[in-house]
């Protein structure tokens, strides 16, 4: 992903197909949209998410630097005490995409192409110029218009 592929900004796998209904806010957006107001971004109208679960990810720096400069501390996570939701913790793994967005930068998905449905939204892979023409044509973004925002 040298400098041909400068606009993107984060890589995540895709969820398992049995995992896809398990993605959504969780009770989190009200958290998640404090926290998006300060990267000035609004929530309200978004009503799904889509978002690493696992928080597992590559990311270039700049596109996390929008929740970076929210300047959080450990005072603003509670103790640990297994919780499943509703906290910052949860609420920022909502926003690792929203904030690659603010950062003017597009995030994808990967996948292996026999584990999930044949669409649209789905393309091998198999050369740099195929990457570079799917992310350019197929723009997905969680912010549109009016909720987008950037510094």
């Amino acid at each position: 992903m040298a400098r041909r592929f400068s606009y993107v900004g984060i890589i995540a796998p895709q969820h398992f197909p049995f995992i896809r209904p398990w993605i959504h806010w969780a009770g989190c957006k009200e958290l998640a949209g404090a926290l998006a107001k300060r990267m000035r971004v609004e929530l309200e109208t978004l009503e799904n998410i889509d978002f690493p679960s696992g928080s597992m990810f590559w990311a270039r720096p700049q596109a996390l630097k929008p929740l970076l400069d929210l300047n959080l501390a450990a005072t603003d996570f509670p103790e640990e005490s297994g919780q499943l939701s509703l906290t910052n913790a949860h609420a920022i793994e909502r926003l690792f995409f929203v904030s690659c967005e603010v950062a003017g930068l597009k995030w994808l998905k990967i996948a292996i192409l026999q584990w999930h449905p044949s669409n649209e939204h789905h393309q091998s892979a198999s050369s740099r110029l195929i990457v570079r023409r799917f992310v350019r044509k197929r723009n997905v973004a969680l912010l549109h218009g009016e909720n987008r925002n950037r510094p």
